[in-house]
């Protein structure tokens, strides 16, 4: 038998093109998950820091004004303008995040029982692919909310404080 010259370089070719055209199909479907999974970790990192941020913003304003009542409200740009977060925590993204209290009447006065963190997605398909990343509280539409219950008295002291106003004296 004679040998035909170049078939072993062929054949080499064929294996390559096949190993790299396999490598490019995994290659491209572990990106997808790897891109998705770091979406997941940044969204979790700015509700951990946007929470910590919300608790801390109720703690100093009740220090400031003795009351439970907030004085100020709570949304994400008096977190940023008070420098409690930054703004590329938040802003920029591929969602939107906003962040409220949930207020309670206690004996005649208002004052928050808890946070809610809402982050909406530009579609639906979005909101779908991080709900796998994230452990949301409700799931409605293309929003996501987290609810974060809030501590009472920051100093744990409640022997001046007037039940009536809900402010210490």
């Amino acid at each position: 038998m004679r040998n035909i010259r170049g078939a072993s370089t062929t054949e080499a070719l064929v294996q390559l093109s096949i190993g790299l055209a396999v490598a490019l199909v995994i290659g491209s479907a572990a990106l997808g998950y790897f891109d998705k999974a770091s979406r997941g970790v940044e969204l979790n990192i700015a509700l951990d820091k946007v929470s910590a941020a919300g608790r801390a913003f109720y703690g100093d304003d009740i220090l400031r004004t003795r009351c439970m009542t907030p004085s100020l409200p709570l949304n994400i740009s008096n977190l940023i303008n008070r420098g409690y977060i930054k703004s590329t925590d938040v802003l920029g993204r591929s969602w939107t995040m906003n962040i409220a209290y949930i207020n309670s009447t206690t004996a005649g006065y208002t004052k928050p029982a808890s946070l809610i963190i809402t982050i909406d997605f530009p579609s639906l398909q979005d909101m779908q692919k991080m709900l796998s990343e994230v452990n949301p509280s409700s799931a409605v539409g293309q929003r996501l909310s987290f609810q974060y219950s809030l501590a009472g008295n920051p100093s744990g002291d409640w022997s001046n404080f007037n039940k009536t106003t809900g402010c210490f004296a």
